[in-house]
């Protein structure tokens, strides 16, 4: 359990470490650092995290409208990339040969990943939705630092350079801020909820990228 003087952000993620080797190893990222992910997979991808972003960006002003403070607020609030997100990932779907009018449904990863964002968003508090979101740019922020300029391929380095750029660094740096600014005073059976939203978006962070390896929606 993080005691008063720890940053609870790295708290959270050292007790999920076991769950971040597993997403780190699985074959989507390996292929993709390789150069021989298929483009088909990448379409499904980005056919998904378009879809994603769009439930982030809107349950992110739920869980800002709820921010204790102006720092929080203003960092759920603001850009946070020089291109609107949403617009990045239609037009990297496009790059990989979809179109967004025709984008299938929310696979499984994609729906469970977004409803328990929104369930955070909408019942609980703004930390309880940092700790269901956060473990998101925080893994991406480590494989951009992994594979951003190693990649070789245009379309492939033009989705990673974000996540391997300072202004992405700086994010998390925020993003991490605000986790610990705002469990100061939390107690252990808090935490522990904390952690328990950030276990199952770690997982969740897994599934998304298994989802398009297999190219899996729903069976039934």
């Amino acid at each position: 359990m993080a005691d008063s003087s720890e940053s609870v952000a790295l708290w959270l993620w050292e007790n999920t470490d076991d769950i971040w080797n597993e997403i780190q190893e699985h074959p989507f990222l390996v292929e993709l650092e390789a150069g021989e992910l298929p483009d088909e997979k990448l379409k499904f991808y980005f056919e998904q995290n378009a879809q994603y972003v769009d439930a982030v960006y809107r349950c992110r002003l739920v869980a800002a409208a709820k921010a204790p403070d102006e720092a929080t607020f203003d960092l759920l609030t603001r850009d946070w990339n020089l291109e609107p997100s949403e617009d990045r990932q239609w037009r990297l779907l496009e790059m990989f040969g979809g179109d967004r009018d025709s984008c299938p449904p929310m696979a499984p990863a994609c729906r469970g990943y977004t409803y328990h964002m929104w369930y955070n968003a909408l019942a609980g508090r703004t930390v309880d939705w940092l700790a269901s979101f956060v473990a998101c740019p925080w893994t991406y922020d480590m494989i951009g630092r992994k594979i951003s300029g190693n990649i070789g391929e245009e379309r492939r380095e033009d989705w990673m350079e974000f996540y391997g750029s300072q202004r992405h660094h700086d994010l998390m740096d925020d993003f991490r801020g605000a986790l610990d600014r705002l469990s100061v005073g939390l107690d252990t059976k808090d935490r522990e909820g904390l952690l328990e939203n950030w276990r199952l978006g770690m997982k969740y962070e897994w599934m998304f990228w298994d989802d398009a390896y297999h190219l899996r929606g729903w069976p039934v």
